[in-house]
């Protein structure tokens, strides 16, 4: 469902198996340069069928608020977030990139599920224990 990495390209790229609604990410400082790049093309990502991904397009400021937060993006994204609402989340300076992808993917969504006319079920995924919000990068 999750795949970042820090590399410039990532190797056999389709030999990967992502799930619908999956996110890739390679944070590198020129992954958003659709055209003309050294660096791996985010749109690699969803050629290899991930749902979307976000990538820098300016060179060669490497601040971390211009990249997208994982841990802010999956916090999000496993509540029921859109893709595109976790990965706004998750990027403080969104200025210097571009999303790509399917915006409105909701894999975690709330599910309801109708027993009676009376009552109904509501469902969600728990997030694995592990995960930090980071309060400072939303603010």
């Amino acid at each position: 469902m999750f795949y970042f990495t820090g590399m410039v390209k990532v190797q056999h790229i389709n030999e990967n198996r992502f799930l619908p609604g999956a996110v890739a990410d390679h944070l590198t400082s020129a992954g958003g340069i659709l055209s003309g790049s050294n660096q791996m093309n985010i749109m690699d990502w969803l050629k290899a069928s991930a749902t979307g991904s976000y990538g820098a397009v300016t060179e060669p400021c490497n601040f971390p608020a211009k990249f997208s937060n994982p841990g802010i993006l999956m916090y999000f994204y496993l509540r029921g977030s859109s893709l595109i609402e976790a990965y706004w989340k998750s990027v403080a300076e969104p200025g210097q990139g571009v999303f790509i992808g399917e915006p409105l993917a909701k894999p975690f969504a709330y599910q309801r599920h109708s027993a009676t006319d009376e009552e109904h079920l509501f469902k969600t995924t728990p997030t694995p224990p592990d995960m930090r919000l980071n309060a400072d990068h939303l603010n």
